[in-house]
């Protein structure tokens, strides 16, 4: 977990969300094409591509809806990917979230999302899950600080064992998530 929050999150789509959030505020929208893309260039399993566009293809449908702005939803026909960062970014400025609010929000809901993930793949109990997801938030704010620092440093991401792990899921027999 420690790995991914240093690893994944701040250099790759947390930093992907500070830039798209802050280039939302700008109007630029040449540069959230930019990242949306190379969002998806930068994960290598095809599982993991699909998954993030496909959140954040539903959440950009149920903003649209909830949001009742017309522009706003013919733009988020132009994006070329629809990546979660990018989508989190969009919606959460767009709601008048400053971008530390953003990033605390999409950091908690990655963090989350592993930990409910590994309560169903590996011998953890719920409390042992709780008490390591209340360690991790109480980083999630260095992180999003780490992340304001690097926000001008290109994107990366560092977990080759993951890459290959979920590489290989698609061809597992039997698979506990859809992809």
């Amino acid at each position: 977990m420690n790995h991914f929050l240093n690893n994944v999150f701040v250099p790759c789509d947390g930093l992907a969300l500070l830039n798209c959030a802050e280039a939302f505020r700008r109007g630029d929208f040449q540069t959230i094409y930019a990242l949306d893309d190379e969002l998806t260039a930068i994960k290598p399993a095809t599982a993991v591509r699909n998954a993030s566009r496909s959140v954040g293809k539903r959440l950009f449908a149920a903003y649209s809806e909830i949001s009742k702005d017309a522009n706003f939803a013919k733009w988020v026909q132009t994006l070329p990917q629809c990546n979660a960062p990018v989508a989190y970014a969009v919606v959460m400025t767009h709601r008048g979230m400053n971008s530390r609010e953003a990033l605390l929000a999409f950091g908690y809901g990655r963090l989350t999302g592993i930990v409910s993930a590994g309560l169903r793949l590996i011998a953890i109990g719920q409390q042992q899950a709780q008490i390591l997801l209340a360690e991790l938030l109480e980083r999630l704010p260095d992180a999003v600080e780490r992340i304001v620092q690097i926000e001008s440093e290109p994107l990366r991401s560092f977990a080759p064992m993951m890459d290959i792990a979920q590489m290989n899921h698609q061809y597992v027999y039997s698979r506990l998530f859809r992809s």
